[in-house]
Order: C-alpha cells, then structure tokens, then sequence
C-alpha cells in the first residue's frame, strides 16, 4: 500500500530564485501544484525568491537576506565576468550545503535541488560522506551529460568543463554516493532522459524519470485589444513575440533577417539581452532597416506584465540555434496562455508542435522558411486560430505542473514503500502518464 501523499515532505531548493528569468516563475508554480498533490513543501534559497508571491504556510529558508550588505556586495562584485559566472557555483554549493542541515534537522523526507545540472556532481559529492538522504535532482538540459564532440554554441571553457564531469574517475563517487542515500533524477525531454541514463557508463540507469513539465493554464485571460491598448501598441497590425533572455542558444537574427521581406508585421523581443549581443542585434535591425517594426525591449519585466506582452501577441516565435539542447519553457507559456508558436525545427520543440498542433514549424535558421511559415499563419481564419487554442489547452492539460506533480508524487510514494520494505519499479526513462 502506498504512503499518504500528505505525509511525504520536501524541501525545495532554488538557489538562483532572487534572480530574473524563469526560476522564480516555475518554483512558485511547482510549489504551487506540490501542495495541491498533497505534501507538505519547504523553500530554500540563497537570497529569497524575486516577487515573493508563495502561497501561505510555506515555511521559507533564506541563507542571506536580499538588503543585507552581503548580497550588495556580490551584486557589485557580478560586474567582474569572472565572477558572474563562480557566483553560481557558490549558490549552489552554499544552499546544498544549508539544505543538508536543514534536512536533517527538519526530517524533510526529500531534498529537491532545481537546475541540478550545471553543478551535478556536488550532491554527490556531499551524499558520498551521508547516509539515508533522499534527493530529486532536476535537469534542465542533456548538455553535461553528453560526451565526446558535438556541435554546439557554447563557450570552450564550458566544453572543457562538460568533458571534466564526464571523466571516468566520478564513477566510484556517484556509486558510493547512490549505495548509501537515495536519488531521483528528472528530465523533461526524451534526450535528456537518454543522456542521463547514459551518463558515465549508466551509473544513472535506474534512477532517472521522465517527467514532461508545463505551466498550468492561465485564467483569466486579457483581450487582445486591451492587452495591446495598455502597453501602447497598434491595435490593428500583426505582432509576433519573440520572449525571453537572449542566451548562446537563441537565434533573434533570423528573425530580424525573416522580417526585410514583410513589411505589415512587428515584432517584439521582450527579455534581457547581455551588452555585446545587443550591440549586434542593433546593428542588424539598423543595417537591415526594420527598426520600426523590430521592437526591443531589453529589461526583465514583472509577471503580469510578461502575461499582457503574450497577450498582446497574434503568435508566438520560438527560434534556437542548431546546437540548442535545452528544454524551452517559453512554449510552455505560450500555451498556457493559449498563444499560436511558430517553432523552429529543433527536435524536441519539433515533436511537441506537431504532435499538439499548436502552431507551424519552419527551418532553424532559415529566414525564409520562417517568412513562409509567417505568411501561412497570417491569412489563418478565427475558426483555425481557434483551434490552434484549444490545441494549446489540450497540450497544456497534459504536460501541467499540476499533472507533473501528481507524477512526480507517485513515484516518490513508491520510493517511500520500497524504502519501507515494498517493492517498487522505476520507470526508468518511461513516458509517466
């Protein structure tokens, strides 16, 4: 017999929630959605979660607070690359650490780290020296977990990083670590769960889930006219939304390249683009000669306002390079907020378009392909657009962080039985559904 869902407790660890971007979203969603699964959810973070906006009695840990002189002190220091980057392994190390203790001290009966991958060899390093800790470890990309040559957009430094964590050396790590505690590695996509399962020779095998995982449907929703009435703009001409902070991965140049041929429609790039990128990208909308229908608005912006920017929108674009491998949350939010995608040719997005039918797909990297997958969308009647809505409904409903969370649940409930003596099975790289 499985153990009451409500007597399993988590702690949630975040280690980059006080930052913009997607970690604040999906931690006050998961958290949202583990409660409703029934367990009991703590949160640690380094320095808060940006927004707050928990729901009550969420027990919440921090390991500095936002206003003290610390955190100004590693925000001035940031403005240095090098430690913009060993910031981040300081997070998590430090919150790993925090979190062992708070465990411990606690008896939550899990430890769930989000974004495990960058960093994923420390908790098991850390669970090498322990005993009877369980985790749930997050993966949000296949990119650590591959080895050998492949291509990819990433800086050397971070090749030269991947391949150090694939040495055969961890082996006898990760398997003292998994012989004395207990471990459930998540992936979203088949090809992270493929790479983890891979991993240095399989050490993983056995341990990894796959896991689909969406943002629930949003109500209610804005009009368009509102939406685009309360931002300030046009109410009548085509807007496609390009959203998101501009990493290594996105190809915003296609789009602006796509964009010289059609001069009835504007598109909007909302998110933070890094200094030297938004110099090129300006460049280009300047060269090109779309500026007044390439807006950029490069700054984070609240929740809310992200949701009336979706609004806004006729579509949604999606375009990543050739060497993405992540798994990109924006096409969850789209849907969610029943917005049209024209989606690159990735495969994972690929799959999940045509499988849902939620919008078109053109080339990756191919302006033309996306110029004809624009024009087949623009003529589209209310009743196809229609549809492509509800097409988004249905793919939101399947992949929810509610339906995620019930998933995720049961197969901590089986590890709590098979801990108390039953038999359980993992469903090692299965589709859960």
């Amino acid at each position: 017999m499985l153990p009451d869902a409500s007597k399993i407790s988590i702690l949630y660890v975040c280690p980059r929630a006080h930052e913009t971007g997607h970690y604040s979203d999906r931690t006050r969603s998961e958290i949202e959605s583990l409660l409703k699964a029934g367990v009991e959810v703590a949160l640690l973070t380094f320095q808060g979660l940006r927004d707050g906006g928990l729901p009550p009695g969420v027990k919440q840990y921090t390991v500095i607070r936002a206003d003290s002189w610390l955190a100004s002190s590693i925000e001035a220091l940031s403005a240095l690359k090098v430690f913009y980057y060993a910031r981040h392994l300081i997070y998590q190390i430090v919150c790993i650490s925090y979190a062992i203790r708070i465990v411990k001290r606690h008896k939550y009966n899990f430890c769930y780290l989000l974004n495990g991958d960058p960093y994923m060899f420390l908790p098991f390093v850390f669970a090498a020296f322990m005993r009877n800790t369980c985790w749930i470890l997050i993966m949000m990309t296949s990119f650590y977990a591959l080895k050998g040559s492949f291509a990819h957009g990433y800086p050397r430094s971070m090749d030269v990083y991947r391949r150090c964590q694939n040495f055969g050396l961890w082996r006898p790590v990760y398997r003292l670590a998994m012989l004395r505690n207990r471990f459930i590695v998540v992936g979203h996509d088949e090809l992270t769960v493929n790479a983890y399962n891979g991993f240095l020779r399989g050490v993983l095998k056995g341990h990894v889930y796959l896991i689909p995982w969406g943002y629930n449907l949003v109500e209610p929703e804005v009009s368009q006219s509102d939406a685009r009435k309360a931002l300030g703009l046009p109410a009548a001409q085509t807007i496609l939304l390009l959203f998101g902070v501009v990493h290594q991965g996105r190809d915003p140049e296609t789009v602006i390249e796509a964009l010289v041929e059609m001069p009835d429609i504007c598109v909007l790039q909302v998110g933070f683009v890094p200094p030297h990128r938004h110099e090129r990208i300006v460049s280009l909308v300047k060269s090109l000669g779309v500026g007044i229908r390439y807006l950029i608005v490069n700054e984070w912006v609240s929740e809310e306002v992200k949701r009336l920017y979706f609004f806004a929108a006729d579509a949604v674009i999606l375009s990543y390079k050739e060497e993405f491998l992540e798994w990109p949350s924006v096409l969850w939010t789209a849907c969610s907020l029943k917005r049209p995608l024209i989606a690159n040719d990735r495969p994972s997005i690929k799959a999940c378009v045509e499988k849902y039918a939620v919008g078109l797909v053109f080339k990756t990297s191919n302006p033309q392909s996306l110029r004809l997958s624009i024009s087949q969308l623009i003529p589209m009647t209310r009743s196809e657009i229609q549809t492509l809505r509800q097409n988004c409904i249905t793919l939101t409903q399947d992949t929810s962080s509610d339906h995620s969370a019930k998933i995720l649940v049961g197969i901590l409930q089986r590890r709590e039985e098979e801990r108390m003596g039953g038999f359980a099975s993992p469903q090692t790289g299965s589709f859960v559904k």
